[in-house]
């Protein structure tokens, strides 16, 4: 009969690099006296690391320029509705916002089609 051994398998680059970057998330929140969410940095970072370096690189400028348009996207939608509701009425402000959402929406739908 033979002795069943059992293996457990080595820690990886990949695992070691994922706990490097949950510890700074966790020290840089930390040192921002708790502000914020910090689960939503664990969750980018855990996301960003791959196994190639190469990888991560790529996959960290596709999230960072993503935010960049969401913040960009969001802050014209702001503006333009605030624009809007100081020329208008305050009982059609209901209809400026719905007009300024599809304006945002067709405008940001044509411009990645």
């Amino acid at each position: 009969m033979k002795k069943i051994q059992k293996h457990i398998p080595m820690i990886g680059l990949r695992i070691v690099k994922s706990g490097i970057a949950v510890a700074l998330c966790f020290v840089i929140a930390y040192f921002r006296g708790n502000e914020g969410i910090v689960f939503y940095s664990l969750l980018s970072a855990l996301w960003c690391i791959q196994m190639y370096r190469s990888n991560t690189k790529k996959n960290a400028i596709q999230r960072f320029s993503g935010t960049v348009i969401g913040a960009l996207y969001g802050l014209a939608f702001l503006l333009l509705l605030q624009y809007l509701m100081h020329r208008s009425a305050i009982a059609e402000n209901e209809k400026h916002l719905f007009a300024v959402q599809a304006v945002m929406v067709s405008a940001s739908a044509s411009a990645f089609l």
